[in-house]
């Protein structure tokens, strides 16, 4: 009763909420029976309040039942390392079904960091979770009907970010890591990660440009060279969802061969992942921009904001590389039998990779307006920043009234 008038004050306020889990559930003696039981049901109505007010859970102890049922539908969860998050504690699954594990087997925070997904930060210590429920807080306003906080910056918006042709490497093929380019380009490169360890090869992180919040959803080349799998399509989701519910342009930083696909990937159902995140990127309706960065085949540049996909504003750099595969790919499926056939199959096979590499180069799209531009890496954080500019509209209103998204389940 306490934790429902909790709520139900905070939703009608318009404030966050914050709860700190250190319990093991209900007390068995207190709901055995059809009355006990009865008397504790999940109280279903706390469920029916869309997003309108940021809801951060946190795991500090040893948590079974109802505070893994909090976290479970927290916009952000926090969990101190040691701890565990189970439906049922290990002693009760001994009893129940003869099962003996460790807390941390059952519930900890690697589980939940690189298997579930169902925790977004991690501390080392309860004073490091606190920091980080700050952090988090920090960018996002107390209520859907507010903007997030503006935070001055000394950093210029029109600042050149001249280091980022440093870190992107020449060799088309070669690993670089991302976070770099972004802290490169977000105000004072800084950046708070969401889900940092579960399919790392897309990241999800919140920033500021020219003192704003925004969203940024980039392929992380150093792992998988930025392929995708569900455990990526559930990330941007559930991350889209949470930017759209509270007012947060999202930015699109792409550089990805596809879809990690294979056996593994179709068990878990890779075909709906792929449209969930999709379902997800047509509905949401704040500002979004999209930059090629380097590659971008076949659907993932369409769940990346690609062409027709959402973007307000969608750009390329000039090493971006667009098709439905890489060259190399393409020209052995395509091509295949007619180059081994050919006089010199390796000059043959050159031939048709530069022809292939130069119509994959953005310049043909611009041209015919499938991308607004090609810009210069060094404007890039410029470029985001005008783009903002003009989003925001003269209302200065980054958001639109009507959200089709804060309904949504918050377990995708």
């Amino acid at each position: 009763a306490k934790e429902a008038r909790t709520t139900k004050i905070a939703v009608e306020k318009g404030c966050p909420i914050i709860t700190l889990g250190d319990a093991g559930g209900a007390r068995i003696p207190d709901i055995m029976g059809s009355d006990g039981l009865s008397s504790m049901t999940f109280p279903i109505e706390g469920l029916k309040y869309p997003r309108k007010i940021p809801y951060v859970a946190t795991i500090m102890g040893e948590c079974f039942g109802g505070p893994s049922w909090m976290a479970a539908k927290a916009d952000f969860v926090v969990m101190v390392k040691g701890t565990c998050m189970a439906v049922s504690g290990p002693r009760v699954l001994e009893l129940a079904m003869g099962e003996k594990i460790t807390p941390e087997e059952l519930g900890g925070w690697k589980l939940h960091a690189e298997v579930t997904g169902q925790v977004d930060a991690f501390a080392k210590d309860e004073e490091h979770c606190f920091r980080i429920v700050r952090e988090f807080l920090s960018y996002m306003p107390s209520n859907c009907d507010e903007e997030p906080p503006y935070i001055p910056t000394e950093d210029a918006p029109d600042r050149k970010v001249d280091e980022v042709m440093d870190i992107l490497p020449d060799a088309p093929n070669r690993a670089y890591d991302m976070y770099k380019i972004i802290s490169a380009i977000v105000d004072d490169g800084k950046y708070l990660t969401i889900k940092p360890y579960y399919d790392q090869s897309l990241i999800t992180c919140l920033a500021r440009m020219n003192g704003r919040t925004v969203g940024i959803i980039a392929n992380q080349p150093l792992f998988f060279a930025g392929a995708g799998g569900p455990g990526a399509c559930e990330k941007a989701a559930s991350f889209i969802v949470l930017c759209d519910s509270f007012n947060i342009p999202l930015i699109f930083l792409h550089d990805t061969p596809g879809f990690f696909v294979g056996l593994e990937a179709e068990k878990r159902k890779m075909p709906g992942r792929i449209m969930v995140w999709m379902e997800a990127l047509a509905l949401s309706t704040v500002p979004k921009i999209s930059i090629v960065i380097r590659k971008s085949y076949g659907m993932a540049y369409s769940n990346m904001a690609g062409t027709n996909c959402g973007s307000d504003f969608l750009v390329a750099w000039p090493t971006a590389d667009i098709s439905f595969m890489s060259p190399q790919t393409g020209i052995n499926v395509v091509y295949g039998p007619m180059v081994q056939a050919a006089k010199d199959p390796q000059a043959e096979r050159e031939r048709l990779i530069k022809e292939w590499e130069y119509q994959n180069a953005p310049w043909k799209a611009a041209a015919r307006h499938f991308i607004d531009d090609v810009i210069e890496p060094r404007d890039t954080r410029e470029f985001i920043n005008k783009s903002l500019d003009i989003l925001r509209g003269s209302s200065g209103r980054g958001f639109i009234s009507k959200k089709y998204l804060q309904a949504w389940p918050t377990v995708l």
